[in-house]
């Protein structure tokens, strides 16, 4: 009979042969180890030399590339849009340096920038006041579903910006939405909402940012681009490139739209901005046919409008 003494021991040899094993096996390979571990190091340092150095020259690319737009960027554009007028249409929640930079790139091009209108989030239309308030300007049923109600006024915008104030009866459609908190008109320098909109005002649409505006773009910047076009209108739709919600493949993927505005998918870049420029510029000049969407996603035709070429 096996006694528990024997157990005992033949359970600490086991043990004492492991530790052992473990001991010379560790004593042997120790020195392999630890060459292989200081030439992966070694290597790991090299590497990481090799892109230092490589960012530092792609810091100077850049540098170099901004350094030439910046020279070439008003020969290019600082005449293009002399004597034209533009409304700038934006929403609550859109990137604000976008605005600021787009309105600026406008005026540089010598531009007259006539009003920026700002969609407030009260178009959302989240409370039922709204929602009656916007139905009575637009002079329809409160009970529809509130994105009707959105898209009616969308479209309903669109044709006033395209023909101005209407001189029959007196009232103004835009003047009605910024007096019921469903517009704001951001630019001091305009002589108030009754002299927004008009045959020779473009229209540039800004879009982008990290939440989607409480009227969010299929319900309100479509169908205002929408508007526009079936007017004959000249419009623009432009976002950041970093947008966390879509504007700008939704006009490029409507076949109604599609080829009759510019589009610009990276408004906030100094590239995107002269794009905008220049393909405005080429629809007001000449209204052909050709590449109109900008930029640096899959469905852009061109990151800028091609020089005509020369007769």
């Amino acid at each position: 009979m096996i006694s528990f003494r024997y157990h005992v021991v033949t359970i600490v040899a086991v043990f004492l042969a492991l530790g052992l094993g473990i001991l010379v096996g560790t004593t042997v390979v120790k020195q392999s180890v630890i060459d292989e571990l200081r030439n992966q190091a070694n290597s790991l340092t090299k590497t990481a030399d090799q892109q230092r150095q490589e960012n530092v020259a792609l810091r100077k690319e850049v540098s170099d590339l901004n350094a030439f737009l910046n020279a070439v960027q008003c020969s290019l554009t600082c005449q293009a849009l002399a004597g034209r007028s533009v409304v700038l249409v934006t929403a609550q929640g859109v990137d604000v340096a976008e605005v600021d930079g787009v309105r600026r790139a406008l005026r540089d091009s010598q531009a007259t920038v006539s009003g920026v209108l700002q969609v407030t989030s009260r178009m959302g239309l989240k409370d039922q006041a709204s929602r009656n308030k916007l139905a009575e300007i637009l002079g329809v049923d409160p009970s529809l579903p509130p994105e009707d109600l959105i898209q009616q006024a969308a479209s309903r915008l669109g044709t006033r910006l395209a023909d101005g104030p209407s001189s029959t009866d007196g009232s103004d459609l835009l003047s009605e939405l910024v007096k019921g908190g469903f517009l704001v008109e951001q630019d001091s320098a305009a002589n108030g909402p009754g002299q927004i909109g008009a045959p020779d005002q473009s229209v540039v649409v800004l879009s982008g940012g990290p939440t989607s505006p409480s009227a969010a773009p299929p319900d309100f910047f479509v169908p205002l681009v929408t508007s526009l076009v079936q007017a004959g209108h000249p419009v623009a739709a432009a976002e950041t490139s970093d947008t966390a919600y879509p504007f700008v493949s939704l006009v490029r993927s409507d076949a109604t739209l599609d080829g009759q505005v510019v589009t610009v998918d990276n408004g906030e870049t100094m590239q995107g901005r002269m794009a905008l420029i220049l393909g405005l510029r080429d629809l007001l000049d000449t209204g052909a046919a050709g590449c109109r969407d900008f930029g640096v996603a899959s469905d852009a035709c061109g990151l800028l409008p091609q020089p005509s070429p020369a007769p």
